[in-house]
């Protein structure tokens, strides 16, 4: 087992976050990318599991799905998978997103 977990910097959280998966039309099978080509079939969001830390400063994790992302205030807005509740998180106060820590 390795002594340091992989990290990444928190302005790379969109290549965990922001996965799309679709019906491939040639092969029939599920692709996982981030630009699914137009007219897919079954086109939907990708979920991850996400560890981050409130305004309040409460640590929240849970299986999210990415809905929507403001890119310049690095805020996103997510939805539980269980639950079906929606917030917004700030990208800087992520600790880690499958399992690879995000770090500022």
């Amino acid at each position: 087992m390795a002594k340091t977990q992989p990290s990444e910097h928190w302005q790379k959280v969109r290549m965990f976050a922001e996965k799309w998966q679709w019906q491939d039309k040639r092969t029939g099978l599920m692709t996982v990318g981030y630009n699914p080509p137009p007219g897919v079939q079954k086109l939907s969001r990708v979920p991850f599991f996400v560890r981050y830390v409130t305004k309040k400063g409460r640590l929240e994790s849970g299986m999210v799905i990415s809905l929507e992302v403001d890119r310049r205030k690095h805020l996103r807005r997510i939805k539980f998978v269980n639950s079906g509740e929606i917030r917004f998180i700030w990208d800087f106060l992520i600790v880690d997103i499958d399992g690879t820590r995000i770090y500022g």
